[in-house]
């Protein structure tokens, strides 16, 4: 997970590697890779000393790095066995078992739905999420096409 989410993208910015075919449809500027190149000397800079940029370069990523490791160990893993329980009990929500019921909304479900349901060769994907907010209202959310996609199935 850290690998694909974090690794992957550095290397492939990196390496030339464009992230999809075609124009894109707008510049992103603000990636990790786009931060560390922001700390290079400027061409006019009287100074053109590299190696103070290179350390805050170091101490940016090593930071992200660590964040998301954190992230990963203790909200995403974490969140795998909310997530498989409530598609085991999917059918105790609703008899189409297409709604899911997660116990406590901002956990992070979508890949964890999107693997199980490959895992479980589910004979129906599911269509809506179901969490209490945490001023204890009910949220309903479409489930995407995609782990990272907008589109509702």
């Amino acid at each position: 997970q850290l690998y694909e989410n974090f690794v992957e993208e550095i290397d492939a910015i990196d390496n030339g590697i464009a992230q999809a075919e075609g124009e894109p449809r707008y510049a992103l500027t603000t990636t990790l890779s786009a931060r560390v190149g922001h700390l290079n000397p400027r061409w006019n800079d009287p100074d053109q000393d590299t190696e103070a940029g290179f350390k805050r370069a170091m101490e940016l990523v090593g930071s992200e790095f660590l964040d998301r490791l954190d992230f990963y160990h203790r909200a995403w893993l974490p969140a795998r066995a909310l997530v498989e329980e409530a598609v085991r009990r999917r059918f105790e929500v609703d008899s189409s078992g297409q709604v899911l019921e997660l116990p406590q909304g901002g956990c992070p479900w979508k890949e964890h739905l999107f693997q199980l349901e490959k895992e479980l060769a589910l004979p129906r994907p599911l269509q809506l999420v179901l969490f209490p907010d945490r001023g204890g209202q009910w949220r309903v959310q479409s489930v995407p096409t995609g782990p990272h996609t907008f589109q509702s199935r």
